[in-house]
């Protein structure tokens, strides 16, 4: 399918506006902010849809820990693992591998460290939580 960057604009610019609560979240769309703070957009494609699919979306969150890990991961399997005799005379084989074994390192990480992280510096960060409204006991 072959995508009009013309065509997605001016449907952009074209429909009417609405606000980003009442947007589809389960869709790829396009969208785009107006003067008002509204945003318009666009009816979704596949290639939309699959980039809003589970997986990817999934594979978006723990693309961080996938880019901090993927060097010790590479250097690992380059060094001590790829000797094993099974691996010898097989590349793709190992790099198959080791792409398997990095998410599920990443994934690893993502719950074991940014996802507690990132809840800690929110609650720490939010400049709302501490006015929050005490419940007060009777």
């Amino acid at each position: 399918m072959i995508v009009d960057p013309s065509a997605i604009f001016r449907n952009l610019t074209t429909r009417d506006s609405a606000r980003l609560e009442t947007l589809p979240r389960d869709q790829g769309i396009y969208a785009l902010h107006d003067h008002t703070g509204a945003i318009r957009y666009g009816p979704y494609d596949p290639f939309a849809r699959l980039c809003a699919s589970r997986p990817l979306v999934f594979l978006g969150e723990i693309s961080y820990s996938v880019y901090l890990l993927q060097w010790f991961v590479w250097i690992g399997w380059k060094h001590v693992i790829a000797r094993l005799p099974v691996f010898s005379g097989h590349p793709y084989l190992m790099i198959s591998c080791a792409a398997a074994s990095l998410i599920v390192v990443s994934i690893g990480s993502y719950y074991a460290f940014e996802k507690p992280a990132r809840s800690l510096l929110r609650r720490r960060l939010d400049p709302f939580a501490s006015r929050a409204p005490q419940s007060v006991a009777a």
